[in-house]
């Protein structure tokens, strides 16, 4: 197929997050699994949802709170977060808790790094990142609508939106959607293209070639992003006091259901956009982010019970909802009623792929994390404590991604179905 020669609006196109046109990918005679990740910014109290601490004399567990089952799944009930116990009943069978992770550190970006990559390097790829890259012919393999993201082979393959919505400007901008750009002065124009021009000149011909072929894909990703742009909806939307991630979700859902993405980050400030990080005030903070996260996670599961993908299946057997903090909170109350920063923390993986109905990992009476047997999953003198590395290992696992070949961790396999 020919092509006319790119214009400025087409370059801006090329450049506008790595755009491409959503051709199947398959990891399996039903197609690759998806992931939404989920993450609760600043760090969450475990003790407020999910390690019933009750037994622990060292730690100080909230009044009212008890020990409760639901869906197979073993939480921390309160009267002040029905959520919780709704979700768990509704859809716990279909989750996996993991307990007694233990992240090195207690600063949140080290943190962050630490779960998302397995170490603190910052020349390596994230999970998703990672995970998107079985999947490059999609349009946004990897979109990053709000939230942390490390990138460095696979760069290319993840789409930031911005918290301001700067992509979707730079798309409009490229003619992605039908709004008014005011046009460059003809001096400007003239500027870029002989710069342009003066780097391609003289290049070697395989390098023109590899310009060529990424132009290409560039006007292909344009395309499905000018096709699908109106139902992808991008824009953020916000509430009475923070900015609305329920809606975040909704938007990374289009983008599965649209053939658009395999991986997307969400990111959850917490009620009321108050972060998680309750140095004060601690039960007030997190009973309320707990509520808030567990409703809006209902709802996103009702969602993705009623949308396909692009095969056909509900995206609620084809994804997986990947929930996580950078860290955990102290087991003892400060001065000042707060938690302050601790290393152990949980996860929750809920969908396609999960051996749901199972709570994994334990706490010791120091509230540090158990070694347990991968294998099982219960705890064992011979078993290892599980690390960001191993949480990793379990979702490329998932993805159908060789664990061995990214990190040196095994997968947690008592959290997988073999389905």
């Amino acid at each position: 197929m020919s092509r006319r020669a790119p214009s400025r609006r087409d370059l801006l196109a090329m450049l506008a997050g790595g755009l491409t046109l959503p051709l199947p990918v398959r990891a399996g005679a039903g197609g690759p699994r998806r992931f939404l990740f989920v993450f609760a910014n600043g760090g969450w109290d475990t003790t407020a949802a999910f390690v019933p601490a009750f037994d622990l004399a060292g730690v100080d567990t909230e009044a009212g709170g008890a020990a409760a089952t639901a869906g197979g799944i073993t939480f921390v009930d309160h009267g002040d977060r029905p959520s919780v116990r709704r979700f768990f009943e509704r859809f716990g069978s279909r989750a996996c808790l993991i307990n007694g992770i233990e992240i090195p550190s207690v600063a949140h970006e080290r943190c962050r790094r630490l779960l998302l990559t397995g170490g603190v390097s910052t020349g390596v790829d994230d999970w998703p990142g990672i995970i998107a890259s079985g999947a490059p012919s999609l349009a946004m393999p990897h979109l990053v609508i709000t939230g942390p993201s490390y990138s460095q082979d696979h760069a290319g393959l993840v789409v930031r939106v911005g918290r301001n919505g700067q992509l979707v400007d730079l798309a409009e901008s490229a003619g992605v959607a039908d709004v008014p750009v005011a046009a460059m002065s003809p001096d400007t124009v003239a500027l870029e293209e002989a710069f342009l021009a003066g780097r391609l000149r003289g290049a070697p011909t395989d390098r023109l070639a590899g310009l060529r072929a990424d132009y290409e894909t560039a006007l292909e990703r344009r395309d499905a992003l000018r096709t699908h742009s109106a139902r992808l909806s991008l824009r953020a939307n916000y509430s009475e006091c923070s900015r609305d991630f329920g809606r975040d979700l909704e938007s990374a859902i289009n983008s599965f259901s649209l053939g658009l993405s395999r991986c997307a980050i969400v990111q959850d400030d917490g009620f009321c956009g108050i972060s998680w990080d309750s140095h004060s005030d601690n039960t007030h903070q997190q009973s309320s982010s707990f509520e808030q996260l567990f409703s809006v996670l209902e709802t996103t599961m009702d969602a993705l019970g009623g949308r396909r993908d692009p095969y056909g299946r509900p995206l609620s057997e084809s994804t997986v909802i990947v929930v996580f903090s950078e860290m955990g909170r102290t087991p003892t109350l400060s001065a000042w009623g707060g938690r302050d920063h601790w290393t152990t923390t949980s996860a929750l993986l809920i969908g396609g792929g999960i051996a749901g109905g199972r709570t994994i990992g334990r706490v010791g009476d120091d509230f540090t994390g158990r070694a347990i047997d991968l294998a099982s999953g219960e705890v064992s003198d011979h078993g290892v404590v599980l690390g960001p590395d191993h949480l990793g290992a379990t979702l490329l696992a998932l993805a159908d991604i060789d664990p061995a070949e990214w990190t040196s961790a095994s997968p947690l396999l008592a959290a997988l179905s073999g389905s």
